[in-house]
């Protein structure tokens, strides 16, 4: 029997996938299931190994080929899709058990979420780090995806709910981010005005800047990644959380990256956490980035304050329990 992950399970595995796995091998699989779903035969350890939890809480989503196949425990969560997928759709995790690919993931979860968290989750797939159980950080990977590529798969999909509300949010998504506040201050920050953003232009996350040799002499490295960058304007804007510099050797590093980095010309504005968090310090942040962008900041939409407010409900910027987090 060959077990198809699906939904918000699927998002739970890449969400703890790291490259430094074995690669996952592509499947000519074209659906779901074709058998019915077994509590006795689903490979649990291979789950949890994956990070996918299993329990009636936590309920496996499974894609089936056909309604007949549904099952009524209640470990399993199942969708039903009779349409056929484009190439490359699923991936082998395990023997039995596949995986649908981070595409067709972001476009099930747009059955379901909500735009602004599709969002977060979809920036989450084109980011850079990982949730790995056990790990104090967030280990870095290569991006499981991209905007392109997640818009390309999107057009070779047949209607399917929540398909609209998937094309519209994959324009917008964050790519390359280090960390969940980058997503969410760069969200904040492009967003248009009429879902709660500041409407300024799109920064590149992380790219990667040559470093000449007087910026060597600071930071002895060949590169180094600026957070959010407007290369045009040679602005860099650097995230700091209250539990991402612990240690005099990483604050040290992170001081000699900045002093690289003003070296070549940037210009490196930091901001806080208690920055982020607070809606009217970041309006004040806004305003200044958009000052050194060279763009006039103009809040045009009636409704910003109450979109404003929705989007940072939807970010979880307001909940205690964040605080602090990359």
């Amino acid at each position: 029997m060959e077990y198809v992950l699906s939904h918000s399970s699927a998002f739970l595995f890449w969400r703890h996938y790291s490259s430094a796995r074995k690669a996952l091998a592509k499947t000519r699989r074209r659906g779901g299931m074709t058998e019915r779903p077994s509590v006795a035969g689903l490979p649990t350890d291979t789950l949890a190994f994956c990070g996918v939890p299993v329990s009636p809480k936590s309920p496996v989503h499974l894609l089936l080929a056909d309604q007949t196949l549904r099952s009524h425990a209640d470990i399993f969560r199942c969708h039903v899709s009779s349409t056929e997928f484009p190439p490359s759709s699923f991936l082998r995790i395990a023997d039995g058990l596949v995986v649908s690919s981070p595409e067709l993931t972001f476009a099930q979860l747009a059955e379901t979420r909500p735009f602004l968290k599709l969002l977060l989750l979809g920036s989450e797939l084109c980011g850079c780090y990982a949730h790995v159980p056990g790990s104090s950080g967030l280990p870095t990977r290569s991006p499981l995806t991209t905007p392109k590529a997640i818009r390309q798969y999107l057009d070779l999909l047949p209607e399917r709910p929540g398909i609209m509300r998937a094309r519209r949010a994959a324009d917008f998504l964050v790519s390359n981010a280090a960390s969940p506040m980058e997503i969410k201050l760069a969200l904040l920050l492009s967003l248009p005005q009429r879902y709660g953003g500041y409407g300024l232009p799109t920064p590149q996350l992380n790219p990667e800047i040559e470093l000449g040799p007087e910026a060597r002499k600071a930071y002895p490295h060949g590169t180094c990644r600026p957070d959010l960058f407007w290369s045009e304007s040679r602005l860099d804007l650097e995230y700091h959380g209250t539990d991402s510099h612990t240690g005099q050797e990483a604050l040290a590093s992170d001081l000699a990256r900045q002093t690289a980095l003003m070296a070549e010309g940037i210009e490196v504005y930091p901001v806080s956490y208690a920055q982020v968090a607070d809606a009217d310090v970041l309006d004040s942040v806004a305003r200044t980035i958009a000052a050194k962008l060279g763009v006039r900041l103009r809040i045009r939409n009636p409704h910003f304050l109450d979109n404003r407010a929705t989007l940072r409900e939807a970010l979880a910027l307001d909940q205690p329990s964040f605080g602090g987090q990359r």
